[in-house]
């Protein structure tokens, strides 16, 4: 029972205490190989939402060179994803204001839903071009991943 505890925990995303909580309790209960998958499962989760980050701001920055309006090129790439944007594309398909969409973006972006946010709020504003912010959005987050990457494998290399 405590292992399915866990790995709703996981699946859902809790916050670390309360993760490291179930985890303390499932750990004298549970043999140490289940919690160790666990624990290997919830910290893939991190580099798989980030790799699906760079991934929809790279759909999203071909379908606006390629010459689709913004809400359709958001509209096609939000479909293809497996990033959790179920309230944006039901905003989009809705015709919802782009300023409105943009709110529901940062939940389903934990690391560029932020810079997603003010890029598509500007951009229904001002009614400028917007392919080449969603090109740099796309290249800063693939550089910024890539930083962690190279920090994650220096720091585990000096152990």
């Amino acid at each position: 029972m405590i292992a399915l505890v866990v790995g709703a925990a996981i699946a859902q995303g809790s916050p670390v205490p309360l993760l490291t909580a179930a985890i303390l309790v499932a750990g004298s209960l549970l043999p140490e190989w289940a919690v160790i998958v666990a624990l290997a499962a919830w910290a893939r989760r991190g580099r798989a939402t980030e790799d699906l980050e760079v991934a929809f701001l790279g759909a999203v920055a071909s379908h606006l060179q390629s010459g689709l309006p913004l809400r359709q090129a958001l509209s096609l790439a939000t479909a293809t994803t497996d990033l959790p944007l179920n309230r944006f594309q039901r905003a989009l398909e809705a015709g919802e204001p782009l300023e409105r969409c943009a709110v529901e973006v940062t939940g389903g972006l934990p690391t560029q839903g932020d810079a997603l946010h003010h890029a598509l709020t500007v951009a229904a504003t001002t009614g400028g071009r917007i392919a080449p912010t969603f090109n740099r959005l796309t290249e800063r987050a693939a550089a910024a991943l890539e930083l962690r990457r190279e920090v994650a494998s220096s720091t585990a290399a000096g152990r």
